[in-house]
């Protein structure tokens, strides 16, 4: 059986009196009844018709937060969790979408830093050339020895193709 804590008891017994702000029109709520459908019977030994229209209405507010489609793919990725042995709560959708998030974000973060080294790179070998104009008979590689910057230590000379 699945255990709930006080927060979520106090949750689930606080009225919902307050009406959507906007509520879901058209597309968006045809989609998220069917998903919500789709996802009912995944756990058909549960009877769910005692609070679909309750988590009908918390998943609107959770689509307005967020979208319609972060509800639709946080409810898919529940639906085919493991560990998921019961139809998910709102709170839990939330979580996944928070889940889902963050892993955008850091996939954003990744390909950032991932190019602020290219252009450090970049900069770098602009500034080797720089210094091996201004210093004539030096080769690239005597100069690569003597960098004492962290991250460019001990590397060696590109190869020079043949033009």
């Amino acid at each position: 059986m699945q255990q709930v804590n006080r927060a979520q008891l106090e949750n689930v017994l606080k009225p919902t009196s307050a009406p959507l702000a906007k509520p879901l029109l058209g597309v968006d709520l045809r989609s998220l009844i069917l998903a919500i459908g789709d996802a009912m019977k995944r756990w058909p030994s549960q009877d769910q018709q005692d609070s679909a229209e309750a988590y009908l209405e918390d998943f609107e507010r959770l689509a307005q937060k967020y979208s319609t489609s972060a509800v639709i793919e946080a409810l898919s990725a529940l639906r085919i969790s493991p560990e998921q042995r019961f139809f998910p709560r709102p709170d839990e959708i939330a979580t996944e979408i928070e889940i889902q998030i963050e892993k955008v974000e850091s996939e954003i973060s990744r390909g950032r830093a991932k190019r602020q080294l290219a252009a450090y790179d970049a900069d770098f070998w602009v500034w080797v050339e720089c210094q091996l104009e201004d210093n004539p008979g030096v080769t690239e590689q005597e100069f690569l020895d003597s960098v004492k910057i962290p991250g460019y230590i001990g590397l060696k000379a590109r190869e020079k193709s043949a033009a």
